[in-house]
């Protein structure tokens, strides 16, 4: 898909994020603490920093749809698309998420993401949206779903959007259906349903080790 830029009204440049978006988008995610991520041995925030870091740019750029709303040179909001299937070894991702959705991972009860989604009610293979913005900043969020979603809704697949609170009303209004999640969870789940055409649509996202 082509970068779509700003109307004569509009502040803000929706482009596919790039490298030297990741610090930025990275720092847009919530601030890490050790009271939220009790690992064993323990972590720092640095460390938590760079994990995501490399989570962003070695799943988000390479092999899902990552955008952001550039405003004057500075990110604004950003979206990014997780596949279903990611490469082997890329165990970060399943501790970001969790940081931005906190989950306490570490702890004897931590849900993780897989689980969430089975107990969601979604299929087993779909998209993972991770969006990050100001509340309220609801028309940025339209114009980067709108740039986001097509290239994966060609591939059939649903898509899951998990968030801290309620979503968001862009997020509703791109065809998300919200979906039950545990009452302790200050998460909520929303599925975009997707059209399963190809018999083999698992092996689209077949990575080659």
């Amino acid at each position: 898909m082509t970068d779509t830029t700003a109307g004569p009204l509009r502040a803000w440049t929706v482009r596919r994020a790039r490298l030297v978006d990741i610090p930025a988008v990275s720092r847009m995610l919530r601030a890490p603490s050790l009271a939220d991520w009790p690992l064993p041995g323990g972590v720092s925030e640095t460390d938590l920093t760079s994990a995501t870091r490399l989570m962003l740019t070695h799943v988000g750029l390479e092999h899902g749809e990552f955008w952001v709303a550039d405003e004057d040179g500075r990110v604004r909001a950003a979206v990014v698309l997780f596949p279903p299937t990611v490469p082997q070894g890329v165990e970060r991702l399943e501790g970001a998420l969790k940081l931005e959705l906190g989950l306490q991972p570490g702890q004897p009860d931590s849900t993780d993401v897989a689980e969430l989604a089975a107990l969601a009610g979604a299929p087993e293979m779909h998209w993972l949206l991770m969006p990050l913005h100001t509340p309220g900043d609801d028309e940025v969020l339209n114009e980067l779903l709108d740039a986001a979603l097509p290239a994966v809704d060609e591939t059939g697949m649903p898509v899951m959007c998990l968030e801290q609170g309620v979503p968001a009303p862009a997020i509703r209004a791109a065809g998300f259906e919200p979906l039950v999640v545990p009452l302790d969870l200050a998460v909520s789940a929303s599925l975009r349903p997707g059209v399963q055409a190809p018999d083999d649509a698992e092996s689209l996202f077949a990575v080659s080790l």
